[in-house]
């Protein structure tokens, strides 16, 4: 049932009756006045905060079913993250609220569920490969922020939601097809969400490259000594000894192999050194990023 604003302020989170349910717009300055019922609750999660944050600011909040929730003492349940980033936003949103909950229903709030991930959404619009899929995806949308790839936990990728995926993925239709494709092959990458990334940026500069490029990786070169062929006796060599490789370091060498088969300047062996800068790309426009991805 939908309230008046001013009704859901006056009587909302304060009714000890119920359970009952309300439609509410919640102003930044509700979302104060509520917080300061949080009394016991879970720690912020930095991330997750910074995240909604993002998607208040970018106008992708939807109502879609989710709730704030108190309980019969008129304290906050459920909805911390949520309440404290429309203030930190300074952004309202439409949403359900529950009043009236019984102590005990607290202990179970968020255990009894998985988190739907990106890969869930990409699921349901029909997607294939929607793992590597959304990996991909999100590397390249760090990559249009900051022209690299950094290992997980550095905060580039905050703010990533589903609405940010599909809508990198609806711009660049040919992305799904070269998941396809490096999924449809042999396992001799560390990381196929890199590769399909990293090769769909180097599309910019060079399909035919690009092409090629995945065509080695999948049945080598006769040429030993072109650096396609030596990043991949470099990945097969790793993969042979048992070498984990994180998402930066493949990006790096892949750039590292690019860089040397498009400059001429052929190298014998492609490393990664975590001291070093991130290489740019060999001929891509950096200051088209924004526009390109």
């Amino acid at each position: 049932m939908s309230v008046s604003l001013h009704k859901a302020q006056a009587n909302g989170a304060t009714n000890a009756a119920g359970p009952r349910v309300e439609k509410v717009f919640v102003t930044p300055d509700m979302a104060a006045e509520w917080l300061q019922k949080n009394v016991k609750n879970r720690r912020i999660t930095p991330s997750h905060l910074s995240s909604l944050v993002e998607i208040l600011q970018r106008g992708e909040w939807k109502l879609n079913g989710d709730t704030i929730r108190f309980g019969k003492d008129g304290l906050l349940k459920d909805g911390q993250h949520r309440l404290s980033a429309c203030v930190a936003a300074g952004v309202g949103f439409w949403t359900f609220v529950v009043y009236g909950l019984d102590g005990e229903a607290f202990d179970t709030i968020d255990t009894n569920s998985r988190p739907r991930r990106v890969s869930d959404v990409l699921d349901i619009h029909g997607m294939s490969n929607t793992n590597c899929l959304s990996a991909a995806a999100k590397l390249l949308w760090v990559f249009r922020k900051t022209g690299q790839v950094f290992e997980g936990g550095s905060g580039y990728g905050v703010g990533f939601s589903p609405n940010a995926c599909l809508e990198i993925i609806g711009r660049h239709k040919d992305l799904e097809a070269i998941v396809s494709s490096v999924h449809s092959g042999k396992r001799i990458f560390p990381s196929l969400s890199v590769l399909a990334a990293f090769s769909y940026l180097f599309s910019f500069v060079s399909k035919k490259a690009s092409g090629e490029l995945l065509d080695v990786m999948q049945v080598g070169s006769p040429d030993a000594g072109r650096p396609f062929n030596v990043l991949r006796e470099a990945m097969i060599d790793r993969r042979v000894a048992g070498v984990r490789m994180h998402s930066r370091a493949v990006a790096f060498m892949l750039v590292r192999a690019w860089n040397s088969e498009m400059s001429g300047m052929w190298i014998k062996r492609v490393y990664y050194k975590s001291s070093e800068e991130f290489p740019r790309i060999h001929g891509l426009d950096y200051s088209r990023l924004e526009e390109l991805i």
